[in-house]
């Protein structure tokens, strides 16, 4: 349940700060009370759920268990992450929310640990990379955007900037891209836009960076998403080949 909790989480706090504010609009605020409630419940339960060591020996003792979870780096991940409280108007304490996607990676262990058939567990190992790689190009698309969007608000105040336009609109002589970002009525377009070049830089293609910032961006996510692609595709290989 939390990991379901934790992906909608990872999918639509990114949306909403810099894609599409009012999505789910009116039942995220209860929503958003509600995944709160399970995040704190979460990480009392992890406080007293048991785990392996390295001998494979279970380990029930609740004072080890608790020192485990602790001082584990995902104690404090869950914990930061809880700064991200309902009806949050911070924008810092709103992407603070995103570190939420370390319950997502629980996902690897409950498969691993699985008593399942090693057919279906190898495609389940599958479908967990293949997630992991829609949820990096998912908050790839998002923060381009967020960038584009500053430009585009700068370029309104001064000439001298110039708004992101996508490449084949630009080839094309079609800048009414930010039109329909005035209309406020195509945000969902807006972001698949971004998604679609989110999909193709992760191939090394053209995303027309205009200004300082979104070039920088772009280095980033073209060298991280080089890494990336290469462990996912590597993990594919490997369980392929099994």
């Amino acid at each position: 349940m939390i990991i379901v909790v934790a992906i909608y989480s990872v999918m639509f706090i990114p949306m909403r700060i810099a894609v599409y504010p009012t999505v789910l609009e009116p039942a995220y605020g209860l929503l958003d009370v509600f995944t709160f409630v399970l995040y704190v419940l979460d990480l009392f339960i992890n406080l007293r759920t048991t785990y392996l060591d390295s001998f494979g020996e279970e380990i029930k003792d609740p004072i080890k268990v608790m020192k485990h979870y602790v001082y584990s780096v995902g104690f404090w991940i869950d914990l930061i992450s809880l700064l991200n409280y309902p009806f949050s108007v911070s924008p810092v304490l709103n992407m603070v929310g995103i570190m939420k996607v370390n319950r997502v990676l629980r996902i690897s262990t409950l498969i691993t640990q699985s008593n399942m058939e090693k057919g279906p567990k190898i495609m389940m190992q599958m479908l967990y990379y293949y997630m992991l790689f829609i949820i990096y190009l998912h908050l790839v698309a998002c923060m381009w955007f967020f960038f584009c969007e500053q430009t585009y608000k700068l370029s309104l105040e001064d000439s001298r900037y110039q708004a992101w336009i996508p490449p084949y609109d630009f080839y094309d002589g079609n800048d009414n891209y930010w039109e329909k970002y005035e209309t406020n009525e195509e945000q969902i377009f807006l972001y698949l836009v971004c998604l679609y070049y989110s999909v193709l830089v992760i191939g090394g293609n053209e995303m027309g960076p205009k200004e300082l910032p979104e070039i920088v961006f772009m280095v980033i996510i073209n060298l991280t998403g080089a890494i990336f692609q290469a462990y996912i595709f590597g993990e594919l290989a490997v369980l392929i080949a099994q």
